[in-house]
């Protein structure tokens, strides 16, 4: 009977999504704070990300600018009622992540067969 080894029995949802959209780990738990907020239809700020990471204000924000240059994080401007404006950030909608997440494992798997065939 074929057993996996330990390494492969225990991926996580959260290695799965780190793996599958190229997530470093402070990319992943920011993307978290992100997708558990979407689904409670909480706006999210850098600030409220600041308030739950022992991180500084200007990281969050280098962060959160990689998760938008991979198309998985949309920032929006609001414009304050005393003046100034904030930025609100969301996870893009799901099933366009869930089909990346897809296409992406998909070329990983495919990658992997390849290097199989060529041992």
């Amino acid at each position: 009977m074929f057993d996996f080894s330990d390494d492969c029995k225990y991926i996580t949802k959260e290695k799965i999504i780190a793996c599958a959209l190229g997530l470093n780990k402070t990319e992943l738990i920011i993307f978290s704070i992100l997708l558990e907020n979407n689904n409670n239809n909480k706006d999210v700020t850098s600030k409220y990300i600041k308030s739950k990471l022992n991180l500084d204000i200007t990281n969050i924000q280098r962060y959160l600018k990689n998760l938008i240059e991979k198309d998985l994080v949309i920032r929006s401007k609001h414009n304050l009622s005393t003046s100034g404006y904030i930025y609100i950030y969301k996870i893009k909608d799901m099933s366009y992540i869930k089909q990346k997440m897809l296409n992406n494992t998909t070329k990983l798997f495919k990658k992997i067969e390849q290097e199989i065939v060529n041992i």
